[in-house]
């Protein structure tokens, strides 16, 4: 602990020490006082992203009305950095029609080895959207090979959230032994009352894998 105080002769613990070095590849530990990161054995940083190119690089864009919403490399909102990933939508769709809109970004496809280190998936994401409920309405879904493996129907909790972005770590381990496909889609019914503005920065996979 840090900033450890004594009153009236009594000893107060005073807050944990990070010890985060920010690589999922390391264990973070704290020894009289020294923080020590200690390499996993076997575990590398199968993505790195931090969105720092002038254009997508590894990434598939594909939107179903560019004109109303579309993943972009953007400087407006970022964790770190100068870009992150963005998308945005305000108000009813241009052609009318029904249905609902599509923003989908896909990343390369990659092996995940079936070994001794958890492949974990970790990204922060801002996220302010007016409608929810994981119905399609403003919502942010993952797909992995096609299949949703995880989704977020609501703007970013103000109390986890830093410099208006919020963790989220998802567990890859039953992917492991098998090639992987990561799909991020956007996803708005398109209405009048529909808005929505989702950034995403520092994406890492990290495990075994090629």
């Amino acid at each position: 602990t840090i900033e450890d105080i004594c009153a009236a002769g009594i000893c107060t613990g005073g807050t944990d020490k990070d010890c985060d070095d920010g690589d999922p590849c390391t264990n973070d530990v704290c020894v009289d006082g020294v923080c020590d990161n200690i390499p996993v054995p076997g575990c590398s940083i199968c993505i790195d992203e931090g969105f720092e190119e002038d254009v997508f690089v590894g990434w598939k864009i594909d939107n179903d009305e560019e004109s109303y919403m579309k993943w972009e490399l953007s400087t407006a909102k970022v964790y770190e950095g100068l870009r992150s990933m963005h998308v945005e939508w305000s108000g009813a769709k241009p052609n009318g029609a029904d249905g609902f809109v599509e923003a989908r970004a896909r990343y390369r496809g990659m092996y995940i080895s079936d070994g001794d280190v958890t492949p974990i998936l970790t990204f922060q994401l801002g996220m302010d959207v007016a409608l929810g409920g994981c119905d399609g309405n403003d919502d942010l879904l993952l797909f992995i090979n096609g299949a949703k493996a995880w989704e977020k129907c609501d703007s970013n909790d103000p109390l986890t959230v830093v410099g208006g972005f919020e963790p989220v770590e998802i567990d890859l381990s039953q992917w492991a032994g098998a090639p992987v496909e990561l799909e991020f889609v956007a996803i708005t019914s398109g209405t009048a009352e529909a808005s929505g503005a989702i950034d995403i920065d520092n994406l890492r996979l990290s495990g075994q894998c090629n």
